[in-house]
């Protein structure tokens, strides 16, 4: 029989040029703060999956204890880190604790062992399917709330089985939506479902509209965003991309194809 591969680490990176997480749990917690955060990455690496429930009260006190902390302050410590959104929000309210950027701070662990990368657990009851491509999910964020997020009556934003009908995409997201499935998807294309849309853009709808800011709201420039930081991706043999990988070196792929436009145009 062979041995289960774990999904657990034993290190992290420690970066020594702290993001305003560090400095905000400072400022109101003191060392409380810093030591809880780092204490709960350690936990979070040794814990399968890295996703840490503690519903079951006996995990909230080991919790506690872990950190040296009262029940309240630890209640109060996490309620900042998800305004922060250094902590997913929805598991959160499922009284668990999910860090994106931690588990893609150690993506390099995992692409080193023959094992896939724990991803973010579903909280909703419907399953989404099996993809072939991995993309990291992160906090739910509502369509509704973007900038460019309204469905303009097109694509019912619901999660039933209907089809989606790619002919009538002409939003941004819309647009950008119809590019990554037949691209990346393109064995679900003609099988993607209202649901399965509507799931895809409420978890990631955050990063294409962080994609989209980068490129002036051009769908079309976002897709070349897209499809170049892709590239990069798979030629540095990065399997496990996702789009807020893309969202954080957007605005430097948008400055690269405006460079090469502006050079074709003056040699034209």
């Amino acid at each position: 029989m062979s041995r289960q591969k774990k999904q657990t680490v034993d290190y992290f990176p420690h970066q020594c040029n702290h993001s305003s997480t560090i400095f905000v749990l400072e400022q109101k917690y003191k060392n409380d703060g810093y030591s809880f955060w780092f204490k709960l990455l350690e936990l979070l690496s040794k814990t399968e999956g890295h996703y840490y429930d503690y519903s079951n009260p006996a995990k909230w006190e080991f919790l506690q204890a872990k950190t040296g902390l009262t029940s309240d302050l630890c209640s109060e410590i996490l309620n900042t880190l998800v305004n922060l959104e250094a902590i997913d929000k929805e598991a959160w309210e499922n009284k668990g604790i999910w860090c994106q950027n931690f588990v893609d701070g150690i993506a390099d662990v995992y692409r080193k062992r023959t094992v896939e990368i724990p991803l973010r657990p579903s909280f909703g009851q419907r399953k989404p399917r099996t993809t072939g491509i991995r993309t990291t999910e992160t906090p739910k964020v509502n369509e509704s709330k973007l900038n460019e997020s309204k469905l303009n009556n097109t694509i019912v934003a619901d999660k039933s089985d209907n089809k989606v009908n790619w002919d009538i995409c002409n939003s941004n997201i819309q647009i950008i939506m119809k590019f990554w499935v037949s691209t990346y998807l393109p064995h679900l294309y003609s099988e993607y479902t209202n649901g399965e849309y509507t799931e895809f853009v409420s978890t990631h709808g955050k990063a294409i509209a962080g994609i989209l800011k980068s490129c002036r709201n051009n769908a079309s420039v976002a897709c070349e965003v897209i499809k170049m930081a892709a590239k990069n991706f798979k030629d540095s043999g990065i399997e496990n991309w996702s789009l807020y990988a893309v969202k954080r070196g957007a605005g430097d792929y948008f400055n690269e194809i405006k460079l090469k436009e502006k050079t074709k145009n003056g040699n034209n």
